[in-house]
């Protein structure tokens, strides 16, 4: 079965761009990478209009693409733990948001 991770970083505009590609090819990750462009405000809108825009922040979707968690902060193990768990139920309710 296949899983895919998303990791995402933030910079600044046209900060690190280089370094930041660099750095995760060389940890593996050699799938897609996204790169934010345009306005701060509609960005965090996009991934949960609910954010400050603080981070760190997590995001987790199931394989439909439906928002299982969200949340600012640290997490612990056993945070991420649920959250994968729930993502990889295909009969988890609906999304549970936490903050």
């Amino acid at each position: 079965m296949n899983r895919e991770i998303l990791a995402t970083t933030v910079y600044r505009e046209g900060e690190l761009t280089g370094e930041a590609r660099k750095f995760l090819f060389a940890h593996g990750f050699t799938d897609s990478s996204y790169l934010k462009q345009g306005d701060d405000q509609a960005f965090i809108n996009g991934i949960d209009p609910g954010w400050s825009g603080a981070l760190p922040a997590t995001v987790l979707f199931d394989a439909a693409g439906n928002k299982v968690a969200f949340w600012e902060g640290a997490a612990d193990s056993t945070q991420f733990e649920q959250a994968v768990t729930k993502a990889l139920n295909p009969s988890h309710a609906s999304p549970e948001v936490s903050r």
